[in-house]
């Protein structure tokens, strides 16, 4: 299968030839890779941006610019680099053959199925890495310098599909941010607690036997000699007039004296100073593609009966595995004080037939309502997980198996007296063993 790869900025002339590989110049043709020259210019590549998809490989030739990252790079064309070049690319394009087209950036949710796509691709995870010269010092270079995607930050949809269970976030690192423009570029220095200048110098402290009265060695200094300036007695032997116990911190700005000065920070980019209280922090993480991260990649659809929706909703919603832990604790006081528990799991049996019929917007719509039904069955005492786009998991500590079929059936009923289309609800509730193999379905 011939390889049609776009030649972009310096590369426009001399390609050499190569069996295999049909080049082009001009990006609204279909490509399978794109390869720039380290010294494209940026709006050369925005341009470019317009006709390309994010997901294709991407090679860079020479010296890259700070806005571009790619899946392979060289100095030059020469032939051991090619075969290198083609080697890098060929499983990122089998992995995108399991995938369907991305139309372009007026699609849904493109951003969020592109950082899917991407991860799925190339079959790593997403790594955050610093970046001094980026205001938030942290970068994702899969994500950077990608035709099409909106922001070469995209931190809040990679939130986004982590809160719905698409990405498993790995922490990487927390940053203090500018609390007047979010900048994490912030220089500390030790500021005076009284004033905020870091105009502080250290001396050591001055104890007076005689009157008892102490303080930093420059309040007794007379040319060369210490008098107490309190009862003007010289002080001439150390360790029979005075001690030196230990030291304090003085503002030179305004004479403030204090046992420890106060962290600060001053904002490299809007050159404001934060006080060590007033600046916020921010957790920056690593993402890894999740089952339901990777089925959502595979049918190209962000699912809308998600965690984040139930979460918003009814506050007892947790993620699979601490849903899990919780279950299983519930499960071990009920065996060992034969109380009752049942859990219970309600499923959308036509979800696809409802998105392909009425689109992924007016399925979303059902669905939102759909949780506010299930949400209004719910008691305080049960706690909720979303293990599928099409699936609900609830736990009903203190309650029988009869009594958990009645208030997951109401939601079946409500949901066809109040939803416009017709939805076809399943409802399953298990106990004792049934409900051990349940949580250890949902573990596998």
């Amino acid at each position: 299968m011939a390889w049609h790869i776009c030649a972009l900025g310096d590369l426009h002339e001399d390609l050499p030839e190569w069996d295999g590989i049909v080049w082009q110049r001009d990006p609204s043709q279909a490509c399978d890779a794109a390869v720039v020259y380290g010294d494209i210019d940026q709006g050369e590549w925005l341009a470019a941006g317009r006709s390309l998809s994010p997901l294709v490989p991407v090679g860079i030739v020479g010296r890259a610019p700070d806005f571009l990252r790619g899946d392979f790079a060289s100095p030059t064309l020469a032939p051991p680099a090619i075969e290198e070049m083609l080697a890098a690319f060929t499983p990122i394009r089998e992995r995108l053959g399991e995938l369907p087209s991305i139309v372009g950036p007026g699609q849904r949710d493109f951003d969020k199925l592109a950082i899917l796509g991407l991860a799925y691709s190339r079959g790593r995870a997403i790594e955050a890495e610093r970046t001094p010269s980026a205001p938030e010092t942290v970068t994702y270079p899969l994500l950077r310098g990608r035709p099409g995607l909106e922001s070469e930050m995209p931190r809040t949809d990679l939130e986004g599909l982590a809160n719905i269970d698409l990405l498993e976030r790995r922490f990487f690192t927390r940053v203090l941010t500018c609390s007047a423009c979010t900048s994490g570029r912030m220089c500390a220095f030790e500021a005076c607690v009284e004033c905020g200048s870091a105009n502080l110098f250290e001396e050591p402290i001055i104890h007076h036997y005689r009157c008892g009265f102490q303080d930093g060695e420059s309040r007794f200094m007379q040319g060369v000699d210490l008098v107490c300036p309190k009862c003007k007695h010289g002080l001439r032997h150390f360790g029979v007039d005075y001690g030196r116990p230990g030291t304090l911190v003085r503002c030179s700005a305004c004479q403030q004296v204090m046992a420890e000065p106060q962290p600060a920070f001053h904002c490299l980019d809007c050159q404001a100073t934060v006080r060590g209280e007033q600046a916020a922090s921010v957790d920056w993480h690593s993402y890894v593609l999740t089952e339901r991260g990777i089925s959502a990649a595979r049918i190209a659809d962000v699912p809308r009966f998600d965690i984040a929706v139930m979460t918003r909703a009814f506050a007892r919603t947790y993620p699979v595995k601490d849903f899990i832990l919780l279950a299983q604790e519930q499960l071990l006081v009920s065996g060992r004080y034969q109380r009752p528990m049942a859990i219970g799991a309600v499923t959308i049996r036509n979800l696809p037939a409802m998105r392909e019929k009425i689109g992924g917007g007016g399925a979303s719509e059902i669905i939102n309502l759909l949780v506010q039904i299930i949400v209004e069955s719910l008691r305080e005492t049960d706690f909720a997980t979303v293990p599928k786009d099409d699936t609900l998991v609830v736990a009903m500590p203190e309650t029988e198996k009869v009594a958990a079929e009645l208030v997951l059936g109401r939601i079946r009923v409500a949901a066809a007296a109040s939803l416009a289309f017709p939805v076809e609800i399943g409802v399953e509730v298990v106990e004792g063993d049934g409900a051990i193999a349940l949580l250890g379905s949902l573990t596998a």
